[in-house]
């Protein structure tokens, strides 16, 4: 049931005015600076746990699990925007010798299997967590916790990295070259 909402948001999405699009963009745009947040904060968190260190202090313990799992956070979080802005890793050795049209039949293939794995993901994902949920299962280390807590934004994080590379692959993207936007 959520996903045929999702995805009938998704079409309806696609045939929305550019306004609402630059809204679209602006939200995966603040995700993104939310994942900086993040790693600022990791970085602010191991440095303070260093200081105490060297100063002879009780060290925060808990540091190293929070980083654990907020890397990851971030790197799902600045997903949906990098595919976006086609600043996702990719090779461009073979591609750049590629004639215009080839490279964008090229991209939206390759835009289209993108999207179909980031789906599965999102359905294996929504899984796990609501077998995790259901199970009642804890992360037991520094701090406690419920296990689905870990997990529990990643089917909407890869369900946008899918909604981006459908997106590209139904042609509103557009394939970059070399080292910037063609």
């Amino acid at each position: 049931m959520g996903l045929k909402l999702l995805f009938s948001l998704f079409f309806i999405y696609l045939s929305l005015p550019s306004m609402r699009l630059n809204l679209w963009l602006l939200s995966l745009k603040i995700l993104a600076g939310l994942a900086g947040l993040v790693l600022s904060i990791d970085i602010l968190l191991i440095a303070a746990e260093v200081l105490f260190r060297n100063l002879g202090l009780a060290g925060m313990g808990w540091v190293s699990d929070i980083v654990e799992y907020s890397l990851p956070l971030a790197t799902l979080l600045v997903a949906p925007w990098l595919v976006s802005s086609n600043g996702h890793v990719r090779l461009d050795l073979m591609v750049e010798r590629l004639g215009a049209q080839s490279r964008r039949r090229l991209f939206r293939l390759t835009m289209l299997v993108a999207g179909t794995v980031s789906s599965v993901l999102v359905y294996a994902s929504t899984m796990l967590v609501m077998d995790t949920y259901q199970s009642g299962a804890l992360v037991m280390k520094s701090l406690v916790f419920p296990e689905w807590w870990v997990m529990a934004a990643v089917p909407p994080l890869f369900l946008l990295v899918a909604l981006e590379c459908l997106r590209n692959a139904l042609g509103t993207g557009e394939p970059s070259v070399a080292g910037g936007q063609s």
